[in-house]
């Protein structure tokens, strides 16, 4: 049994006419099947489509409005036909026998908007993107200009490998102010406390040997004698710390390229002697006063006769004050620059070496710490085979001079000279790179924290350019 076909009561539409927008519903197709949603209607024979973008009429028997001519859209790859605006995203190729417009060249300067020259220019910065409009990688062969060096180091936050060797390039051109100055200073401050300790000798020696002491005066006698070695050490370390601040102020005009000369930087440190003088006593009366305060209960252990419980005591707290002055020492490493260079008073310029170094401490520690093995590696290298040979030669000396006494004194006080000054000279070496290195973390810590950098850029563009005036 067949089906009998579908007849739809509707009128056809005539040519030329619209099909009628009345039903939502899908129309069948000739097949049979119903048209797939969000497919046009089938149109009929000889109908015209409706064009895109227009509303049909409505009702039958309605003309069509006038249609505009169609032109076949391009394919991917063509170009539009002449008169016919390109579609969007693609160019619009030049007709036959015109001039194609002048290619703009990369890298030319593009014209003010408000009409000005605009002969204002603003310095690259470090790190800025420079051969823009080149193609990357010609001409220089990098797209990023390096940080201006106009002496030292670069500046913007220094490498290890840059502090590590800034040191030994400070020394290297300028010796004569990084090594001479420094060995004048300390060799004339370890004659002033060698002096102390002798004339201490000389007074009280012969007397503590001809005449017994009681255990009173005994105890006496050695806190004098520990006192003296105190002064002694604190003029030596004081000569130290003048060094330091003297080289701290080359340094931060080193690394602008500015060449100071001795009397200069002297002129720039003589308000702050004082101060630094200061500074080490402070430190150095904590370091002494933290020390007899854990000595206290080891003394009273002794006293007691608990001679194993005090050893055992003692040994724990020396450890403990001994890691107290490393950690401290490190955390106010950078007072002397900041109280030289900020101008700062003594516990403003703790305060601020406190600022410094809590961040990135362990960064800071480790630089701080293989600075001071370097230089001892580099110092023992020195100074080891120069000892080792003047021992050989007094042996021979001495061996060859036989029982001559005056001869043997003679050799006796050129050994004891010549150790001394290559002691005082392998010493300024090691307090010139130090205080070299400890300056360039203080600049570098300061570039990092408060973009100190930016403060540098700008005043050695300011050197460099009255350097050709002068």
């Amino acid at each position: 049994m067949t089906t009998p076909p579908h007849h739809d009561p509707r009128p056809q539409p005539q040519y030329g006419q619209y099909t009628p927008q009345e039903q939502d519903a899908p129309q069948p197709n000739p097949s049979g099947q119903p048209t797939p949603q969000g497919q046009p209607a089938p149109q009929g024979h000889g109908s015209q489509p409706t064009p895109q973008g227009q509303p049909a009429p409505q009702g039958h028997g309605s003309q069509p409005a006038p249609q505009q001519q169609v032109r076949p859209q391009p394919q991917y790859g063509q170009y539009a036909p002449q008169g016919q605006g390109s579609p969007q995203g693609q160019p619009t190729p030049q007709s036959q026998g015109s001039q194609p417009a002048a290619p703009q060249q990369q890298g030319a300067p593009q014209p003010n908007p408000w009409g000005q020259s605009g002969s204002w220019e603003q310095p690259a910065r470090w790190g800025a993107p420079q051969n823009q409009g080149q193609t990357p990688g010609a001409a220089s062969g990098s797209g990023y200009r390096p940080a201006p060096k106009p002496g030292l180091v670069p500046l913007r936050p220094l490498k290890l490998g840059e502090i590590l060797d800034g040191g030994f390039q400070a020394i290297r051109k300028n010796p004569k102010l990084m090594l001479g100055l420094p060995t004048i200073v300390l060799g004339i401050t370890l004659l002033i406390g060698a002096g102390i300790t002798v004339g201490f000798v000389a007074l009280f020696g012969s007397q503590l040997a001809n005449s017994p002491l009681t255990d009173e005066a005994e105890l006496g006698v050695s806190v004098l004698f520990q006192a003296v070695s105190v002064v002694s050490g604190i003029v030596i370390s004081f000569g130290t710390q003048l060094v330091s601040g003297f080289l701290v102020l080359y340094i931060s005009r080193a690394v602008l390229g500015e060449s100071l000369t001795i009397s200069e930087v002297w002129q720039k440190l003589k308000p702050r002697v004082w101060a630094l003088l200061g500074l080490l006593l402070l430190l150095t009366a904590a370091a002494l006063l933290s020390g007899a305060i854990l000595a206290a209960p080891v003394v009273l252990l002794a006293v007691a006769g608990s001679g194993v419980a005090a050893a055992v005591i003692g040994v724990l707290l020396g450890l403990l004050w001994l890691l107290a002055l490393m950690f401290f020492g490190i955390r106010f490493a950078l007072s002397a620059c900041c109280l030289v260079l900020e101008n700062v008073g003594i516990i403003v310029s703790l305060r601020r070496s406190w600022q410094l170094t809590a961040r990135g401490f362990w960064r800071f520690t480790g630089i701080f710490l293989l600075c001071y093995l370097l230089i001892s590696i580099v110092v023992s290298i020195i100074t080891t085979p120069l000892t080792f040979v003047g021992s050989i030669f007094v042996g021979v000396i001495s061996f060859a001079v036989g029982d001559n006494e005056a001869a043997l004194i003679v050799i006796v006080v050129i050994a004891v000279i010549l150790y001394a000054a290559v002691t005082i000279v392998a010493s300024a070496l090691q307090a010139s790179y130090l205080a070299a290195t400890t300056s360039l973390l203080y600049l570098d810590q300061r570039m990092r924290l408060e973009g100190l950098d930016v403060q540098l850029l700008e005043e050695a563009d300011l050197i460099a350019r009255r350097s050709p005036e002068q």
